[in-house]
């Protein structure tokens, strides 16, 4: 069953199962098509509204239904006391129906631009499933699993959820006032 950790504004961050959480909220815009921005460059906009939490993403586009990205965390751990983190994933986009998914799996090959001092942050998978209610409005989900093995003391899992939520926040804001 899960637990509700906070709502803030239309967003709901729970604790789903052991290390799995869940981020839900809606992004509606009646200037824009919603379905045509969800792609690829989406996640590098992502990447672009919250440069104080990423200090750098490469995205490799292999074709419009799969990529890989490496994302490099500096800042944000260097402020909590923490060694740097990096995440590398493999992204699939899949389409049914009026449903578009994001499926990131974790790579566990270090890139060579990644020095030896930067950790892996311990992601198995990120799932993000946009619902399309209708051209303008979509229901989001974001089903985040850590590994297993790691230990999240329950004031890490808020602070995992706000820092989700703030990347999510800046997203939904930026699309909802975009006039095309």
């Amino acid at each position: 069953m899960a637990t509700t950790l906070f709502t803030n504004g239309g967003f709901v961050f729970s604790k789903i199962n052991h290390n799995q959480y869940c981020l839900t909220f809606h992004i509606a815009n009646n200037n824009v098509r919603l379905s045509e921005v969800l792609n690829f460059s989406l996640l590098r906009l992502i990447y672009d509204l919250n440069t104080d939490i990423y200090d750098s993403v490469t995205i490799h586009e292999f074709d419009d239904l799969n990529a890989e990205i490496i994302v490099k965390m500096n800042k944000l751990f260097e402020e909590l006391g923490l060694p740097p983190k990096y995440v590398h994933n493999v992204i699939t986009k899949t389409i049914e129906n009026d449903k578009i998914t994001f499926i990131a799996n974790n790579v566990n090959n270090r890139p060579d631009f990644i020095g030896s001092d930067v950790e892996l942050l311990p992601i198995e998978s990120m799932i993000w499933t946009c619902q399309i209610e209708n051209p303008h409005k979509i229901h989001v989900k974001c089903d985040i699993k850590y590994d297993d093995k790691l230990k999240i003391p329950s004031f890490g899992e808020q602070l995992i959820g706000m820092i989700i939520f703030k990347v999510f926040k800046r997203l939904k804001q930026f699309i909802e006032k975009v006039h095309i």
